[in-house]
């Protein structure tokens, strides 16, 4: 990528300079015309003029004598070879972006299904590791997924709107994968074709027998603990389906982010939150103790999953048309009814893949 950088900086420094050569040796192409008659002789840098439709050229400068001053031959020169170098270019970068290796994030949460999770080796598994290699070996591209926290990927910084996380901002990895949707995200992120599904409703949940007398119903001035970076945030609270007092008022301030599941039921176990607010599945499969859910769910994103990427990321251009063809030619349904029997030990699948 460095080099190519700096061949592209150093034709523009040649095609400056051969702009400054033909201004300040104009004199040397009149003194070409005016001896012109004088030769007959062809040389090298008439042949090459010639060769490549530039006789004209030639008959303009003349041969040998026209062409005494170097300086004018190499911006002639330059002139001539600038397409077929900026050619060279664009096919450098051409082959080093098929050459490349793409990179995909993954968290692997603690709840772990057939799409996404480690096995007793210690090893990535599930229906969605299945699918992207194979979206990658469609598509003719390198890939690797790396394990890495979601955080890295899209964040709420100080309680703020989702945004994009270092990882992809750093350009660590080019996507991430296992991601929903949302208003906020959009706002600076970009998302692939959906490629399974996973309806989840988001619960408020507080200590046993309720001690802060949370109501779900009115949360004027209550504190709420979320999780950074979850689809389950603030802009999802808003959403709920019944009536909720509060919800127009309802800002940062009323919000405790904290990093991880744990780390968010430990603020509710220090009172430091009334009630934290999860995704069902999450808390099922964890089943912190002490705990219970009150209120109704709330449903927060349409339940597509995606891979998330970068506003300015080329990964959809492959990605995207692959993906919609293997669903065209029935090869995704092939793989999720093939996951569905590899990957049953970690429970069904079927009701997870796209129709």
């Amino acid at each position: 990528m460095f080099r190519t950088a700096y061949i592209v900086l150093l034709t523009f420094a040649l095609v400056i300079q051969t702009g400054v050569y033909c201004n300040v040796y104009g004199d040397a192409y009149t003194r070409g015309r005016d001896v012109m008659s004088q030769s007959k002789q062809s040389t090298p840098y008439d042949v090459f003029l010639g060769n490549h439709g530039m006789g004209h050229v030639v008959r303009l400068l003349g041969s040998q004598n026209g062409f005494q001053d170097n300086i004018v031959r190499s911006a002639v020169l330059y002139r001539l070879m600038g397409e077929q170098v900026g050619r060279k270019i664009l096919d450098s970068v051409e082959r080093e972006r098929d050459d490349r290796t793409y990179n995909f994030q993954t968290a692997v949460l603690r709840n772990p299904w057939a799409g996404e999770y480690i096995d007793d080796d210690g090893k990535l598994k599930g229906f969605v590791y299945d699918l992207v290699k194979e979206v990658c070996k469609e598509a003719g591209k390198k890939c690797e997924i790396v394990y890495d926290r979601s955080q890295h990927c899209c964040s709420h910084i100080e309680g703020d709107h989702a945004r994009a996380g270092k990882g992809l901002l750093g350009r660590v990895y080019d996507g991430c994968l296992t991601w929903f949707k949302t208003s906020g995200r959009q706002l600076s992120l970009s998302f692939s074709e959906p490629y399974m599904k996973y309806e989840d409703p988001a619960r408020f949940y507080v200590k046993v027998g309720n001690p802060l007398n949370f109501d779900p119903y009115d949360i004027t001035a209550t504190k709420i603990g979320l999780i950074n970076g979850w689809s389950s945030d603030i802009d999802c609270v808003r959403k709920a389906q019944y009536d909720v007092t509060g919800l127009e008022s309802l800002n940062t301030s009323h919000v405790v982010y904290a990093h991880d599941f744990e780390h968010t039921f430990q603020n509710l176990h220090d009172d430091k939150v009334a009630a934290v607010f999860v995704y069902s599945s999450a808390f099922d499969s964890i089943q912190p103790g002490g705990y219970e859910a009150i209120g109704e769910g709330i449903l927060c994103v349409d339940g597509k999953i995606h891979m998330m990427t970068r506003k300015d990321s080329d990964v959809l251009e492959w990605f995207d048309s692959t993906l919609k063809a293997m669903k065209e030619n029935g090869k995704y349904y092939r793989m999720c009814q093939k996951a569905h029997k590899e990957h049953a030990k970690i429970g069904p699948l079927l009701h997870h893949c796209l129709e």
